[in-house]
């Protein structure tokens, strides 16, 4: 296989790993429970990150074609999150402490 194509795979399975996370964040999130999906999708964009800088010094020419992928899947994930955020920033009319 060649080196490129390995590449390509290993981004892949890196924005895989991402998006599956941060599937799971959503349905946490429609069930109404808090939990660590959203982070996990983010440390694995974290990761295809650092790969793609290290892919770049190595195959500049591959790393274009990459961070068009990357892109849209960080716009994707930055939607996730801010709808997040702002589910957990609503409060309900008397759950405020007024103290």
């Amino acid at each position: 296989m060649e080196q490129t194509q390995r590449i390509r795979i290993r981004f892949q399975d890196m924005l895989m790993s991402a998006e599956l996370a941060a599937e799971r964040a959503a349905l946490d999130r429609l069930g109404g429970v808090q939990s660590s999906n959203l982070m996990v999708a983010t440390k694995a964009m974290n990761r295809a990150s650092g790969y793609l800088d290290a892919v770049r010094v190595v195959f500049p020419e591959l790393s274009f074609e990459l961070l068009e992928e990357f892109e849209v899947f960080a716009a994707r994930l930055d939607s996730l999150a801010l709808a997040g955020q702002t589910n957990g920033d609503r409060r309900m009319k008397g759950d405020r402490d007024d103290r």
